[in-house]
């Protein structure tokens, strides 16, 4: 963080001290407007791209800012190149680059063997144990994106709430989930079809079993609740949802533990949900 800070501020007052001071010295003139320009961009991108995630009040991730640094480092890299404009400034810029990327790579070094998903090994677990009968599910939703990148077998499967594409992120097929009337029924029933046909059914990710004496509140369509388009409350929902009809009609079932995942070191946060199976019908 902090070499971000420095570069930044050094790449701010090289910009303004041209600007200021150089602007009309024919000599530096062409630098100067650069700086304006490099100055302009650096802060109006930094500043829209605030003001775009606070209009789209969605919870962000730390991987969503990796465009705005994109532009600040060709922002920073052209006011340092600036600041470097003698040969002696050249080498120290070097020799500082350097140095930061020697004393980053231990830190980067122990991220890179962290997994950000466990989904490929879930997938090949569900080739070798799943039937062409059974059912899978994946809540939330998003887990299908990655998980069909890597599934190779012949099992049906869903993801709550059913979206039809899951080539990206389809928000806009969320929308219109959020807004539907009862959207989870295709699965629900799809689920009691496998079960009363003594098939089993895999979960995969987030079921939350309701607790004692707490009635189920299911949202309204969005964006009538008082949950408006928030879509945490559905998410959040749905799976307390799918714990309440997985507890009210499975006969068995268990948390499925696979092994070659045990040594497998995951970053907090990310993809690596639980699997469970359940098979009879009550």
């Amino acid at each position: 963080m902090w070499t971000w800070v420095v570069c930044s501020a050094v790449c701010i007052l090289t910009s303004i001290y041209f600007i200021v001071y150089k602007r009309n010295d024919p000599e530096h003139k062409d630098t100067a407007d650069l700086c304006i320009f490099n100055l302009t961009v650096m802060v109006m991108s930094s500043v829209l791209f605030v003001v775009f995630l606070k209009n789209t009040g969605l919870p962000t991730s730390p991987w969503y800012y990796i465009i705005l640094m994109g532009v600040i480092a060709i922002s920073v890299d052209i006011g340092l190149e600036q600041a470097a404009n003698t040969f002696r400034r050249r080498i120290v810029r070097l020799v500082v680059a350097l140095a930061v990327a020697g004393l980053t790579l231990p830190i980067t070094w122990q991220i890179v063997p962290e997994r950000f998903t466990n989904l490929d090994i879930i997938a090949s677990v569900m080739e070798e144990r799943a039937s062409e009968e059974d059912l899978i599910i994946l809540n939330p939703y998003w887990l299908g994106i990655t998980f069909q990148h890597y599934y190779r077998g012949k099992t049906k499967w869903m993801t709550i709430p059913p979206i039809e594409d899951l080539a990206i992120n389809r928000f806009d097929l969320l929308q219109e989930k959020m807004s539907a009337v009862n959207p989870l029924q295709p699965v629900w029933d799809e689920i009691e079809k496998s079960l009363r046909s003594g098939n089993r059914v895999w979960v995969i990710g987030d079921v939350y079993p309701p607790p004692e004496g707490v009635l189920l509140h299911v949202p309204p369509p969005a964006p009538n609740g008082r949950e408006g388009w928030w879509v945490m409350p559905y998410f959040n929902s749905r799976g307390v949802q799918l714990g309440y009809f997985l507890s009210s009609h499975f006969v068995e079932g268990q948390v499925v533990h696979i092994e070659s995942m045990d040594e497998v070191k995951f970053s907090p946060g990310i993809e690596a949900p639980i699997v469970q199976v359940g098979k009879g019908w009550k």
